[in-house]
């Protein structure tokens, strides 16, 4: 099986740039099928301009953004598919295109990315030739694409993509068809093959062998690899060794695999690789990763190693790349890839691997010390480990029958005393004191004659002056070497006097000499030994000073600030004494300080239970803090009391449950590399639709109809370091007013988008916290419906005001001719009588009041504003109407009249009034009535218009503020609200729901579940009575979500309708109109939850879920 990816070669590998030298361990991140890469034998790996990685495998092409994996596979049905799934190798041109060469050819990824270009296979000319697959990928600086297949010799793609062909048999010079690696070197091509290597005048397009086996210092002539490093010097990986071909000296050396130390490990090699050091990376068949310093002229090896899973995932490494992150990957055999990040390495970890006695004996660690000699010593509950400079174990010390042994395994604190010896005190069995040969351990304890307080040392501190202090559970006590004894300190026991019993946790001596001691439960204490004096620093008491009263630890920056590390935060004792509480409330990772450690430029290094910070005091008080997790390398969240130190050379420790960390301050950077940001996936109800780009990179604007109201965006950010940590914004503009923080969150969702023109955007951060200023952009464009565009608008509005102009002039035209008919009678009877003609000029004029003032009302409104103005003048009109009082007025003449009130001169004279006032009567009773039933006609098309408007305004102006509210008060709410029809129906409710917090719109989520309940009774109606109808309401956890279950045993759902049920306007009830279940999928939506629903069949009833994000940590399950 061969393997290569020399192309790889002109790319500068810049890995770990902390640190000075490699480690003796690289910490890789194994990934594989289990993380959905298609198959696990890496070929190639590739990255494309828009910042994606590309791997090809014997089962496919694989794209990743970090987080997930795109499969590309060959389908038989599909012409324009991968031409088939064994790729070998792969190569990212100039213009950003993906070549893919595999089992039978040469694949071109079409810029969609949807379909493949086949450049090379058997459509084309070479069908007649046993190509056997395309083995090597190489771009020359004239743009132009080099293949080398496996037996059928090299292949040149030109810029027009015209295939050229080079063969042994078409007599190029070329002997060997069977191409392993290509290495293009300005004019020249360099051609590895199975028997010996050639070289190409691209100009001239002639070959010639350079190097033959038997006439030179190859090792072997099958070439597998091929790099020109920095000098210009040429190395040759071939089956048999490594080589290194200078061609200016004609000097030749090779490297072999040897039983020495730093020799290479394995004679097979894969590939090759240079870093930005000169170092040459060498994978090789199965000697696992192989570095060449230059310097010592020797191999660092880096293997597989069962026990420990952040070593290589296999020995056989076939391909290596750095991404422009900085991060390198590694493809192997049946192994997946290895990640390797060049920020990984902030913290070095020192761990127990069983079976390999050079690490760790134990990794809980409670005390760390370097000695004069720079071995550094790690006391564990399990015994003390003493490592080198190359952090080897040398020496492991225990609990046994050997006189010459530890006392107790469990070791709490060390020192090193002026002639060498470590002192250390153990958990229960006092002092042990090792000489510097190790040739003797003295026991020190309680019981003997040297005044050991107690068997419980906990801290032990040598200071200035070379004195020696210990504090254990019975106080503070210095060691006299004259009298070989222990006393306790005057001044402590003047400062504790108040206390029966004080236990001592942590010593500190500062830089005007001062003992700092920190005490379990008693607070700080500040010793001036010089002064003679003292003072505590308490949070009981009468005058609180301190945020906790256990203290674990102290440190000194060089502005004379004393750090105090609690169990409850931070506190910073000022050079005037004023106090500085730091504490979680005021941005502190955890509050609960294990050790704190101050560097040389004043950062504060603090250990707790929730990783390491530090703390930059930027503008004191004012600090920034960075927070480190497993992600940068620590042992793990937990970090043990007292596990911490500061060696000489400013290296600082901290050990937990879990290992050691330790670490260089100056070599912790922050990365500067600010990763793109691209859009993974755009759908429309849920279906993928694709993007394309513009020819500067940017994404084409997407155009969506007023139907496709349900949209969704996942994104990414091509940071392949430490994806988990990114942070993202993400913002909608023309909805969105501020940028919405999402957290890891990748994906937005969107509906019921109003016509316009909008654009979404999204910003992210890389590992470090640092932001993207620029965010990416996809424009989006919706066309309304023809109801909400601007022409139909005033279409309907002018429609709107002709309607209402032409019954304004209907009116005025009959309320006109009413007057003048009842003007033209009255005038005949003018002098008839006084109070007649009275009475009737009052007629008149009120009738010429009432119709002007309906007609200025109506007049008087906008026309503009129609609906509202309609539903007012209807309102007007009608209340005219009731009380029509020209009627009135004439039925009181008449009656008048007829009681014989009206003095008329003759009978018959009076017999004609009456007849025709009657009349009047008559007639105006007929208008009225007309204009009633028209105005009861507009008013009802003006109520249904408002119904749509009101409903349309609604929908848009929903609410979207999220509170803290508890779930089984709003649950019995909506119960509430249904009771009469639960009660009418004879529904049981069962409720099981906690008194928890979630955070959501209420108002939605109320409305969701009334909708739900209501619909639950629906299903229930259709039972028989003797069927106990009943409803269960309850919650469940998953991960960080709530989900409340709301289950009955009605009716049930078909099969065939569950994928539709939430659609608009589809209902299983005959009667429905199917927006409650559309309206709560979108209200869950909106509120960044889901509705799931399921149901066994018709007739077993019917389960809907809605999942709902938890109130900050508030949630506990019963």
């Amino acid at each position: 099986m061969m393997f290569w990816v020399s192309w790889i070669s002109v790319v500068a590998l810049g890995l770990v740039p902390q640190s000075h030298d490699l480690p003796r361990q690289l910490h890789f991140q194994r990934i594989s099928i289990e993380e959905g890469l298609s198959q696990s034998t890496v070929f190639g790996i590739a990255q494309d301009h828009q910042g994606f990685l590309w791997f090809g495998s014997e089962g496919g092409l694989n794209k990743y953004d970090g987080y997930a994996f795109t499969h590309y596979m060959h389908d038989s049905n599909i012409p324009s598919s991968l031409s088939d799934n064994w790729v070998r190798c792969l190569w990212v041109d100039q213009k950003g295109r993906l070549w893919i060469g595999n089992r039978v050819g040469l694949d071109l990824l079409e810029e969609s990315q949807e379909s493949f270009k086949h450049v090379i296979g058997s459509t084309q000319e070479f069908n007649d030739r046993e190509l056997g697959g395309i083995a090597v990928l190489v771009e020359d600086e004239d743009g132009e694409m080099w293949a080398g297949s496996f037996n059928s010799g090299l292949f040149r793609i030109d810029r027009d993509m015209k295939v050229h062909h080079y063969a042994a048999q078409d007599g190029f010079g070329l002997e060997d068809d069977r191409v392993r690696a290509l290495l293009p070197s300005g004019n020249y091509l360099w051609i590895g093959t199975k028997n010996g290597l050639f070289r190409m005048d691209r100009k001239s397009q002639t070959i010639d062998r350079v190097l033959r086996p038997e006439n030179s210092a190859l090792s072997n002539r099958e070439i597998r690899a091929l790099l020109e490093d920095e000098t210009g010097a040429l190395w040759i990986g071939t089956t048999h060794g490594l080589n290194r071909y200078d061609p200016n000296s004609g000097m030749w050396q090779s490297y072999f695999q040897e039983d020495v130390p730093g020799s290479l490990s394995d004679n097979w090699i894969n590939t090759l690789v240079e870093d930005e050091r000169g170092r040459i990376w060498v994978g090789t068949r199965d000697g696992g990763l192989n570095v060449l310093l230059k310097e010592t002229d020797t191999f660092l090896v880096y293997r597989h190693d069962n026990f420990v899973p952040t070593s290589l995932s296999s020995n056989n490494i076939i391909a290596i790349f750095k991404d422009d992150s900085g991060v390198v990957w590694v493809g192997g055999f049946l192994s997946g890839i290895n990640k390797l990040s060049a920020f990984e390495r902030k913290f070095q970890l020192l761990q127990n691997h069983p079976f390999d006695p050079s690490t760790l004996i134990h990794n809980t660690v409670r005390s760390i010390m370097v000695d004069q000699k720079d071995q550094l010593w790690v006391g564990t509950i399990n015994g003390v480990s003493i490592f080198n400079e190359n952090r080897e174990a040398i020496r492991h010390l225990v609990k046994s029958e050997d006189p010459v042994s530890l006392s107790e395994n469990q070791i709490l604190c060390m020192t090193e005393d002026t002639q060498g010896q470590i002192w250390m005190g153990t958990y229960g069995n006092g002092l042990d004191i090792i000489s510097p040969n190790f040739k003797t351990i003295r026991h020190i304890t309680k019981k003997g004659p040297e005044g050991l307080p107690d068997n419980f040392p906990q801290v032990l501190l040598r200071d200035r002056d070379r004195k020696i202090w210990l504090g254990s559970r019975s106080g503070l006590y210095a060691y006299d070497p004259e009298s070989d004894r222990f006393f306790p300190s005057a001044l402590a026991q003047k400062a504790f006097s108040d206390f029966d019993t004080i236990s001592i946790l942590s010593c500190f001596q500062d830089s005007r000499g001062r003992i700092w001691t920190g005490t379990y439960g008693r607070g700080a204490w500040c010793m001036d030994l010089k002064e003679n004096s003292f003072r505590d620093y308490r949070k009981s008491g009468i005058n609180p000073t301190l945020s906790h009263d256990y203290v674990s630890s102290f440190g000194e920056d060089s502005q004379g600030r004393i750090w105090i590390g609690t169990l409850d935060g931070l506190n910073v004792v000022q050079p005037d004494g004023s106090m500085v509480i730091f504490q979680s409330r005021d941005g502190l990772p955890n509050g609960v300080i294990q050790g704190l450690l101050v560097d040389s430029d004043d950062h504060v290094w603090a250990s707790s239970n929730k990783g390491i910070f530090e703390i930059v005091p930027t503008n004191f008080p004012e600090i920034k803090i960075n927070s480190y997790d497993t992600v940068d390398g620590l042992q793990g969240s937990e970090y043990v009391l007292g596990a911490f130190y500061k060696s000489a050379n400013g290296e600082l420790f901290f050990g937990g449950l879990n290992g050691l960390n330790s670490f260089y301050p100056q070599n912790i950077q922050q990365d500067r590399y600010v990763p793109p940001v691209v859009f993974t996936s755009f759908k429309i109800f849920n279906e993928q639709i694709p993007l394309r780009h513009t020819p500067d990179g940017s994404y084409e604007p997407m155009v969506l109809s007023h139907r496709q109201n349900f949209i969704s965006f996942e994104f990414a950010a091509l940071d392949y370091a430490f994806p988990e940590k990114i942070q993202y914004q993400y913002k909608m503009e023309g909805v969105d007013q501020e940028w919405i923080n999402a957290g890891t969150r990748r994906f937005a969702n969107y509906n019921d988008l109003e016509g316009g023109a909008y654009a979404f955007k999204v910003r992210a951060t890389n590992h470090d916290g640092l932001w993207k200023e620029t965010p990416i952009s996809l424009e989006l464009r919706v066309i309304p419906p023809f109801w909400k565009t601007t022409w139909f608008m005033i279409l309907c509005a002018g429609l709107v005001a002709a309607l209402v102009a032409y019954r304004i002039n209907e009116l005025s035209q009959s309320k006109q001719i009413l007057e003048e008919r009842v003007s033209e009678r009255t005038r005949a009877y003018e002098q008839a009588n006084q109070e007649l003609v009275r009475t009737q000029n009052l007629l008149v004029e009120a009738a010429h009041q009432a119709g002007m003032a309906e007609i200025a009302v109506d007049v008087l409104h906008n026309i503009g504003n129609a609906l509202n103005s309609m539903m007012v003048s209807c309102d007007i009109l009608q209340e005219k109407l009731q009380n029509h009082q020209t009627v009135e007025l004439l039925g009181k003449i008449c009656a008048k009249m007829e009681s014989g009130e009206l003095n008329l001169e003759t009978a018959q004279g009076q017999t004609r009034l009456i007849a025709s006032l009657r009349k009047l009567v008559g007639l105006h009773e007929g208008v009225w009535s007309e204009m009633k039933e028209e105005s009861d006609l507009l008013h009802e098309k003006t109520l249904h218009i408002l119904d749509i408007v009101r409903a349309q305004q609604d929908h848009a102006m929903r609410a979207t503020y999220e509170e803290d509210i508890f779930l089984d008060q709003l649950v019995q709410d909506a119960i509430k609200i249904q009771s009469g029809s639960l009660k009418k129906h004879q529904v049981q409710v069962v409720l099981n729901v906690p008194h928890i917090q979630v955070r959501i719109a209420k108002t939605k989520l109320a409305q969701v579940l009334v909708n739900l309940v209501k619909n639950a009774i629906e299903a229930l109606k259709s039972e028989p009575p003797t069927k106990a109808r009943k409803i269960c309401i309850f919650v469940r956890q998953l991960d960080q979500h709530v989900h409340l279950v709301i289950e009955d045993n009605g009716m049930g759902i078909p099969p065939e309708n569950l994928k539709r049920i939430f659609n608009y306007g589809f209902s299983g009830k005959p009667q429905g109109r199917g927006f409650g279940l559309h309206f709560c999928a979108n209200a869950m939506t909106e509120m960044n939850g889901r509705i799931l629903v399921e149901s066994p069949g018709v007739g077993l009833g019917s389960v809907f879920t809605l999942e709902l994000p938890v109130a900050g940590e508030s949630f506990a399950m019963p």
